[in-house]
């Protein structure tokens, strides 16, 4: 047996060497920062977050604003154009629940982590009440970036409640002149719980009211979906419980030539993925969550007569109107085209015993499973009726590419094959409405070359095993351990990147759990993350950056076989970590894959990982902050499906200080201060109720 001082002696050691390795890193020069952009044009919106009730008795959050003193619920959508100085007040008068927002798809780039908003990750969430120092909050930030984003609520649980709208970033000028489409529209769709408080207990395993719990760990269906919150205001809703006359207006030239018209669809759901088609039309897919795709002739390349689309993705596709006389030979029948809207077939309505409290696939569709919407060329008084159940008996859906072929093909168009909506039972995961976002190319592009780390520092290879199990007494995470709630968490995670402690902050440990935190030590540093999932369907998101989708294939294909190579030999988590001979095998996994990568990888902010599916996504370090990494499926993000990943520390340190998180005070001035004297604040004391820093603030001349 070893001594234990000799033991200590050792442990010493080994952190001396740890320590003298992170100091030659830190050596590092970096460039100068960027100055914190300022808006052109500014507004202002107040949000005060509260509770409304519909007449079915649906139970949501609701908002006020300084527009309207009425509850108002959908929260208004917001649209703004590009470089505008966006302050958004949030003011929390929930009875029992704090509250946070982030901005699904605003990489809150520059200097602006601190606004990102996930609770016990960038902040402590908002208190509620309204006799209370701290329940209000005020974002800001600038939009840099044109395109189709959603606001929601990142404290747990909140957003499927209603706390969610729309954020569309315009750049006319140029986008209208790349694309050239005439009108615009923004869509959401999303599935729809009229009590999700009670929906959270039975998946938690808590009865409540007399009903019997469902989970641990099992998704409740949703009572239906919807399409722009069936709202009679709003230029397109859809079926019950509200009027189904609506449709969207799209005019033709003089003259009968056709003209284009941009629609932007938003996925606001808790658990939904959707399949989205235009009856009669094909369009072609032009932006994909807010990234926008090459014009021109690469336009080909993306046509397709639908598209799928997770929770917290979106998607711009480009609609050629038919001529004139196409219109009014469709109009003369007395219905206008349908948009059609259903998920996926397996999901059906929930069974009220408690034996059979899962979901039971539907051979006949219900209102829990489609939806619809209509656009019409020469009436608006088109009523827009609802399919028959014999049309969404079968549908038609798509596929950019065969799954099973090289996937360094051009994209097939139009690969359409009708499937049986009761055909659930197919064996393969390779569904053939699978959509390919790998094979689209965006304007701004990357070269797959400038995408292979060249670093061995830990955090550069990281392989994340989605754990779940099909018979619901599971409950997602990543690698099987859960992300702590932010309860249990003193300082949020970038104050904590923040402490003066000089090392402390390039040890996983220190942030919580030691495999819930990722660390990229170094700007521009290229991250690749390995995913391999189970039996469910899980759509990815990562805050501050985009993915970039270098591989998706599924278990049984080659480059998953040469992975395993690696992944059996593997020291701990990181193949750069291992012996010569586990590198060996890592280099020829890193070329097969690489091989099949496309050129010019797509990159988006959030992915499906399917079904047993491997999944190679690579993002550069070039947003310095604390950021989240977490399925985008509600109920899964609620019980533990996230990690942090902390993006270039020292460069963080550099722009935003240093601080004693014991004492609060501050050891060193950043560059960038503006912007986050609120969030300095607000945070700085930790998450506690009814403390107010305002002396703080004026004590370190903030």
């Amino acid at each position: 047996m070893i001594p234990l001082r000799l033991s200590c002696l050792a442990s010493v050691l080994v952190l001396a060497q740890l320590t003298a390795a992170l100091v030659v890193s830190d050596k590092r020069q970096l460039p100068p920062p960027p100055p914190i952009p300022t808006g052109t044009t500014s507004t202002t919106i107040t949000w005060t977050v509260t509770t409304t009730s519909n007449t079915a008795g649906t139970t949501l959050m609701a908002v006020k604003t300084a527009a309207a003193a009425d509850v108002q619920w959908p929260p208004p959508a917001i649209t703004v154009t590009v470089n505008t100085d966006v302050k958004i007040v949030l003011v929390n008068e929930m009875p029992n629940e704090e509250v946070t927002l982030h901005f699904h798809g605003l990489l809150m780039d520059q200097g602006f982590v601190s606004m990102d908003g996930p609770e016990g990750i960038t902040q402590c969430g908002v208190s509620s009440g309204t006799a209370n120092k701290r329940n209000t909050f005020v974002y800001r930030f600038v939009t840099d970036k044109p395109g189709t984003y959603w606001i929601h609520s990142h404290s747990p649980g909140q957003y499927p409640k209603g706390l969610r709208t729309p954020f569309i970033v315009t750049d006319d000028s140029t986008e209208k002149e790349l694309y050239g489409y005439v009108n615009d529209y923004a869509a959401s769709v999303s599935d729809w719980y009229p009590n999700f408080w009670d929906v959270e207990n039975k998946y938690r395993g808590v009865a409540t009211s007399g009903n019997k719990p469902c989970g641990p760990g099992i998704e409740l269906a949703p009572n239906k979906v919807v399409f722009n919150d069936n709202i009679p205001s709003m230029s397109i809703r859809s079926n019950t419980p509200l009027d189904a006359t609506s449709y969207y207006l799209a005019p033709t030239q003089p003259g009968g030539q056709p003209q284009r018209t941009r629609f932007r669809f938003i996925n606001m759901s808790a658990y939904s993925q959707f399949f989205i088609a235009f009856e009669d039309h094909s369009v072609h897919v032009i932006e994909v969550d807010g990234v926008l795709l090459e014009n021109g002739a690469t336009m080909e390349k993306t046509l397709t007569e639908g598209f799928v689309l997770g929770p917290g993705q979106r998607i711009s596709v480009l609609l050629q109107h038919k001529t004139t006389s196409e219109a009014r030979e469709k109009s003369s029948q007395g219905n206008p085209y349908r948009i059609l809207v259903a998920v996926d077939p397996r999901m059906g309505p929930l069974k009220s015993d408690i034996q059979d409290c899962h979901l039971q696939p539907a051979a006949d569709p219900s209102e829990t499973m489609f939806t619809w919407g209509c656009l019409s060329y020469t009436s608006p008084d088109a009523e827009c009726k609802a399919p028959t159940s014999a049309e969404f008996k079968m549908l038609k859906f798509w596929s950019m590419s065969d799954q099973d072929q090289e996937l360094q093909r051009e994209p097939k168009k139009n690969n359409t094959l009708d499937v049986p909506w009761n055909d659930y039972l197919h064996t393969r995961y390779a569904y053939p409405w699978n959509f390919n976002e790998r094979l689209f190319v965006p304007r701004t592009k990357t070269h797959k070359d400038n995408l292979v780390p060249q670093s061995e520092r830990e955090g550069n290879v990281n392989w994340l095993k989605i754990i779940d199990t099909s018979d619901g007494n599971q409950w997602g995470s990543f690698d099987n351990v859960p992300w702590d709630p932010p309860k249990r968490i003193d300082h949020v995670g970038l104050l904590r990147a923040l402490d003066d402690s000089i090392y402390s902050y390039l040890v996983p440990g220190y942030y919580g759990k030691h495999e819930n935190t990722i660390i990229v030590q170094e700007l521009g540093d290229v991250t690749w993350l390995l995913i391999h999932t189970g039996n469910g369907d899980h759509p990815i998101h990562l805050h501050g950056h985009h993915f970039y989708v270098l591989y998706k294939g599924f278990e049984d294909d080659l480059i998953m076989a040469e992975y395993e190579k690696v992944a059996r030999k593997r020291n701990a988590y990181i193949p750069y970590h291992s012996p010569a001979a586990d590198l060996e095998e890592w280099s020829k996994f890193q070329s097969a894959l690489l091989k099949l990568t496309p050129e010019y990888p797509m990159r988006r902010d959030t992915i499906v990982a399917e079904k047993n599916q491997f999944m190679v996504l690579a993002f550069v370090a070039d947003n310095p902050g604390v950021w989240a990494l977490h399925c985008h499926n509600d109920f899964h993000a609620r019980t533990g499906m996230m990690r942090q990943v902390v993006s270039a520390p020292r460069r963080l340190r550099e722009l935003f200080g240093t601080y004693n998180l014991t004492s609060g005070m501050q050891v060193s001035k950043g560059q960038y201060r503006d912007n986050r004297v609120e969030w300095i604040r607000r945070n700085i004391a930790g998450c506690k109720d009814g403390f107010d820093m305002s002396s703080w603030v004026d004590q370190n001349g903030l």
